[in-house]
């Protein structure tokens, strides 16, 4: 059923006043029906559930329908939308690349979260995402859902960030002037909110290594 033959009469069924249209489909049924199969492969006594957030550039290479110039990736793309638990894909959607990688993250999580409790009654849920996800409508989502629901979540590097750091910077320095190492790393944490994005301060945990600095 994935021959390009099939493919693409379902992907010409949009249009049925066509010749073309020969399959039907309801993209909301494929949706749950990927999101089904894939929550049902959860242990149901699982006490803990990642869930990885990616937007994915995937190169276009011909005049497709929505492409769209990235910057980013150097080309045009789409920018499809990808939540993992472990191996199991349980949400692919596909984007446009002229838009927010994180645009449609709540939406998608208010169908895979409630499908996972069903699944797995007693499992705390951890979101998990790169600085391209770290935005207020994201974590203010799962902060209406705690305790079940919560974020870990990548910070870019700001001037505020970076000067709130030096001294953990030039501790790591040090040590690693003292020990002779190839690099020592320093955790610091603290309380962060941005002058307008965020609706509240939120705790934040930094890796400082002697030779850069990561979050």
């Amino acid at each position: 059923m994935a021959g390009s033959a099939t493919l693409n009469r379902l992907e010409l069924s949009n249009n049925r006043t066509t010749r073309y249209h020969k399959l039907s489909h309801d993209p909301e049924k494929i949706e749950a029906c990927l999101l089904k199969m894939s929550v049902r492969c959860l242990p149901k006594g699982a006490r803990e559930v990642v869930l990885d957030l990616d937007a994915m550039g995937h190169l276009l290479h011909g005049m497709q329908e929505g492409r769209h110039f990235s910057a980013y990736y150097g080309d045009y793309c789409y920018l499809p939308l990808y939540v993992f638990a472990g191996d199991l894909p349980l949400w692919a959607q596909l984007r446009t690349s002229d838009q927010d990688g994180a645009a449609g993250v709540v939406e998608a999580l208010a169908k895979i979260v409630p499908a996972i409790r069903k699944r797995c009654r007693k499992a705390r849920i951890i979101l998990r995402g790169d600085s391209g996800f770290c935005r207020e409508e994201i974590m203010a989502w799962c902060d209406a859902q705690h305790p079940v629901v919560y974020h870990c979540l990548g910070l870019a590097k700001n001037s505020t960030l970076i000067e709130r750091l030096e001294p953990a910077l030039a501790d790591a320095r040090a040590r690693r002037c003292l020990s002779g190492a190839p690099s020592v790393r320093v955790f610091v944490e603290f309380e962060y909110q941005t002058q307008k994005s965020w609706s509240r301060a939120r705790r934040v945990i930094w890796q400082s290594r002697s030779d850069e600095c990561r979050r």
